[in-house]
This record gives C-alpha cells, sequence and structure tokens, in this order.
C-alpha cells in the first residue's frame, strides 16, 4: 500500500472516534504495534488531522481499477493492467514511492526505454504497437488520477507525446511462436473429465474461428453431410455476433471436421445439450486456457 492508501486506512478504523475519544485511539494505536504494523498508519492515528502524504504512482493505478476495469469483460483488462502495473515497477521501482507529483518526463523516457528493450515469452522484443499501448495505458492512468486527484494545473502528465521507434520495416511473423502453447493446452484439454473441453480447442485450431463462435454452435449450425462439410457461424439468443461480416460459412476438413463429428455424436447421446448453443456453458470454463503463455 502506499503512504497515502495507508492514511486513508487509518481515516476509517478510526471512524466513528470523535474529538478526545483518545480511548478508541490508543486502542487503534496498541493494535498496530502489536501487528508490527507500517509507521505511517502509525502516525496517521496518532496525527489524523496532519497532512496526509502525497498521492503515489501506486494510487493512480489502484484508482484505474477500480474505475475502469470491468468485471464484466472477464479476466482480460485486469490481467493486461497488471502486466502494464509490473512493466512500469520494474522500470521506475516501487510505485508506492514515487509521488505523482514528482513524475518527470525522464520518468516516461525510463519506461519508454525499458518498453523497447523488454523481451516476450517466445525472446523475441516487443512489436512498437505493443510499446505504443503499454505507454498509452499509463498515460492515460495518470491522466485520470490529475483529474481525481485535484492534481489538473500543478502536475504535467509527463506520458504525453512519447515517440516510440520503429525499425521502418514489415514486422516479420514467426509461426512457430505460439506452437509451445497449442501443444502444452492440447495436453493440458486432454487431461480433462469433460471432452468437450478438447472438442473446443480442436476447433479453433481447425477453423480460425473465435471461441464465442464456436461456443455459441448449435446442432442445427453444423452441416457436416454437406458437400462440403461446413459450420454456420449466425447470430442466435445465446450468442451474437459484432457485424455482417462476421455472418460465416467456415469449411470444416482434418482433425476439425472428426471433432464437429464427435460433438453431433456426443450431442445425440445426450452428452451434450442439443436445444441451444451446446458448447456455451463451456464458455466461462474455457476462456481462462486461453490466456495460457500469454504475451
Amino acid at each position: 500500500m502506499s503512504p497515502r492508501a495507508l492514511w486513508q486506512e487509518a481515516k476509517r478504523l478510526l471512524e466513528g472516534a470523535h474529538g478526545g475519544d483518545e480511548v478508541v485511539r490508543q486502542v487503534v494505536v496498541e493494535d498496530i504495534a502489536q501487528r508490527q504494523g507500517d509507521p505511517m498508519l502509525y502516525r496517521a492515528v496518532i496525527q489524523p488531522d496532519a497532512t496526509p502524504p502525497a498521492y503515489a504512482l501506486a494510487d493512480a493505478f489502484d484508482l484505474y481499477e477500480r474505475e475502469k476495469i470491468d468485471e464484466s469483460q472477464g479476466r482480460g483488462p485486469r490481467n493486461r493492467l497488471a502486466r502494464v502495473r509490473k512493466q512500469t515497477e520494474e522500470a521506475l521501482g516501487k510505485l508506492s514511492k514515487l509521488p505523482i507529483e514528482n513524475l518527470r518526463r525522464q520518468h516516461a523516457k525510463k519506461l519508454l526505454d525499458h518498453l523497447q528493450y523488454s523481451k516476450t515469452s517466445t525472446g523475441n522484443p516487443l512489436s512498437a504497437e505493443t510499446v505504443r499501448r503499454e505507454l498509452n495505458a499509463v498515460r492515460a492512468i495518470v491522466e485520470l488520477s490529475l483529474v481525481e486527484f485535484d492534481l489538473v494545473g500543478t502536475v504535467a502528465n509527463p506520458f504525453r507525446k512519447l515517440e516510440v521507434k520503429t525499425s521502418g520495416s514489415a514486422p516479420t511473423v514467426d509461426h512457430n511462436a505460439r506452437l509451445p502453447l497449442i501443444a502444452k493446452v492440447r495436453e493440458r484439454l486432454s487431461r480433462s473429465k469433460r471432452p468437450e473441453l478438447l472438442l473446443i480447442w480442436r476447433l479453433l485450431e481447425g477453423t480460425g474461428c473465435r471461441p464465442s463462435e464456436i461456443s455459441g454452435l448449435r446442432l442445427e449450425d453444423l452441416k457436416i453431410d454437406h458437400d462440403t462439410p461446413h459450420i454456420h457461424v449466425t447470430w442466435h439468443e445465446d450468442r451474437r455476433i459484432k457485424t455482417k461480416a462476421s455472418h460465416l460459412l467456415t469449411p470444416l476438413a482434418g482433425d476439425a471436421l472428426e471433432a464437429e463429428q464427435e460433438a453431433v455424436r456426443l450431442a445425440e447421446g445426450d452428452l451434450l445439450p442439443v436445444e441451444s448453443a451446446f458448447f456455451s456453458s463451456l464458455c466461462s470454463v474455457f476462456g481462462p486456457l486461453l490466456t495460457v503463455g500469454d504475451t
């Protein structure tokens, strides 16, 4: 916790204690001392009317998480914020010890340099677009804190208008970069007691569809007896799609076709529900598996 957060925690502990109610204050102080609590928390209880500590960059991240992270979007946004926070702390040190009012352009450039020299899990440098996205996240985090902490006009946001270097050449694609992930996910799913999970993964591999497009399939969307076996990705009550272009007829071949045939057999054997999207109940289970090794 930042010094400011500890100070606010002390105020919370003292809620209900008024003016000369030193008994309550003394009990809280003794409790902090016995637990070997933070000195800042101790001082805040002893001197509640003193000027509170300055907001730190850690407070800005905490604020952004409370105000901007939507739980309905799943783990992705929170995981991305945690990654940005980790990168920022690696570059600038403990965020709880860096007051927002002390932020300077050198801090922004230090983070930029750190990101440009960072590597992905496959050992490749971060792309210019990834670096730009991470910097934009920090800029937005600081911008929100300046408004909410009443620092506009007294503190400038040093993360504005940072120039990200690009090589000038088209990015290269390493087609093998994700293979360890695929093998890892396959091995993990093969041990699952729910055969549907591996079926979903095999269909994702074989068709290139989005997870929601596969998890939202109904029995009537599977055209395995057609001259060209395919799946029909379309709008229905259990699954929405983004645009008209998202209405797809996706051909099936090889392992993807075999996986779809297995899904039909499971459905016909009452091992999967057929009245609606028969993979839909697995969406929340399958989602976290897609983040294995995510960079």
